[in-house]
């Protein structure tokens, strides 16, 4: 091992590490802040114009086959929320 070798590893070692503390931060902080239930909604008539949402599906572009795939995923979503102002789209590299 050569004297480049020690920081590059020291370097390599930090990324568990920072997990790690940020896992531990995390479970600090809750103790102290107590977590608060998220407002939801329930539109039984759709998703009104005023609130109208777009789902965005990040993905990359493998195969021609894999694309197929994601286009098909994408109508089983619209499909499922047929009513009201709701997009979907996916996003590629």
């Amino acid at each position: 091992m050569g004297t480049m070798d020690a920081p590059f590893f020291t370097a390599l070692a930090l990324f568990p590490a920072m997990d790690a503390i940020f896992a531990f931060f995390n479970i600090v902080v809750s103790w102290f802040i107590p977590p608060k239930q998220l407002i939801g909604y329930e539109y039984k008539e759709g998703i009104p114009q005023h609130a109208r949402t777009m789902v965005v599906v990040p993905t990359l572009i493998t195969s021609c086959d894999y694309i197929d795939e994601q286009v098909r995923n994408l109508e089983v979503h619209y499909l499922s929320n047929p009513k009201g102002a709701i997009h979907f789209a996916l996003i590629t590299d």
